[in-house]
């Protein structure tokens, strides 16, 4: 079965858990492009957010997708805990060659991970995996308003990209569930920025940054640019310091991270609590 097939076998419509936050509008004058965070803004998230090195019962749902992909294993295997020693290893080898906040290919950990326990498989077993243990800890679903904001967006003339903690299947996500694929959305390639190609993460500047200069070459500054995101610490701070305008999706309790631990002195230009409020923010040039 292919990625895009696999994803759609494994997903079931979500419902959001509303928050008590109110919406926070005016309109942000002069937008040209819109970049939007994916898991808990634009995509429902189980776990809040993507799950590469968390969640629980890791051995159970491991052995289970491996044994849906017809895969004999041990009770005596700890992969959970192997999973996440490689994962803490290659953090520790990235940050020691200068990476603030690195980021795994996490095919080439199951691969690790499988050799350790001398079990060798081709790479497309290998990615369906990772899918069925992804879909499995971390369900997902097009957050309420998902494919009209962005189509909305599109027919508008605005530039769409992406800034996204991501693996290699969070590309496929928008073709499984809404049934297009990111260049008939108008998500453009050059401003699409994912975590596992970049192998940094956010909240690092440096994806930020790259985004700013992608924007300058079609003449956008990164004022006339607004970042889309449910975390106050990975989205709006980091999006703000590079010089973006900033909208903070409280839409979803799930997802929603005002990091008050991180006592973050910063505000979102608006607060969104449905996705098509932004619309209204971003657009009310050509309604006057």
């Amino acid at each position: 079965m292919e990625p895009i097939e696999l994803i759609q076998s494994l997903s079931s419509p979500m419902t959001i858990s509303p928050t008590s936050e109110a919406p926070q509008l005016e309109h942000l004058p002069g937008i040209k492009a819109v970049i939007f965070d994916v898991y808990g803004t634009l995509f429902l998230s189980g776990s809040g957010e993507i799950s590469v090195g968390e969640g629980e019962q890791k051995d159970q749902t491991m052995m289970q997708v491996l044994q849906e992909e017809g895969i004999v294993t041990s009770p005596s295997m700890e992969l959970g805990k192997g999973f996440e020693q490689l994962i803490l290893r290659d953090h520790a080898q990235a940050i020691e060659d200068g990476v603030a906040f690195p980021e795994v290919e996490i095919r080439d950990i199951w691969k690790r991970l499988l050799d350790q326990s001398c079990i060798t498989l081709d790479d497309r077993v290998v990615e369906r995996l990772v899918i069925r243990y992804e879909c499995a800890v971390n369900p997902i679903w097009p957050m309420p308003g998902c494919e009209q904001i962005i189509l909305t967006l599109r027919d508008y003339g605005l530039k769409m990209g992406i800034i996204s903690n991501a693996q290699f299947y969070t590309p496929s996500l928008f073709e499984a569930l809404l049934g297009l694929t990111l260049k008939e959305l108008g998500l453009r390639d050059e401003y699409c920025l994912w975590s596992y190609q970049e192998r940094e993460a956010k909240p690092s500047k440096a994806l930020f940054i790259r985004m700013a200069s992608a924007l300058a070459l079609d003449g956008i500054k990164v004022s006339e640019a607004v970042y889309v995101g449910n975390d106050m610490r990975n989205d709006i701070a980091t999006a703000q310091a590079v010089g973006f305008r900033t909208a903070l999706f409280a839409g979803d309790l799930r997802s929603l991270k005002w990091r008050e631990e991180d006592k973050l002195d910063v505000t979102p230009d608006i607060v969104l609590t449905e996705l098509l409020q932004l619309l209204d923010c971003v657009m009310a040039d050509e309604a006057e």
